[in-house]
């Protein structure tokens, strides 16, 4: 499961999911990642 780091905004861990609320792992966060930086 990946998490988004929101400390800096004293907003602590929170666990990133999909749209319809899956959470994300990371092999397909980061394939999401790598497509959206191909296609930009």
């Amino acid at each position: 499961m990946m998490w988004a780091d929101d400390t800096a905004e004293e907003g602590g861990w929170c666990p990133l999911a999909d749209s319809d609320g899956t959470p994300l792992g990371f092999a397909l966060w980061y394939r999401r990642w790598l497509d959206e930086a191909m296609a930009g």
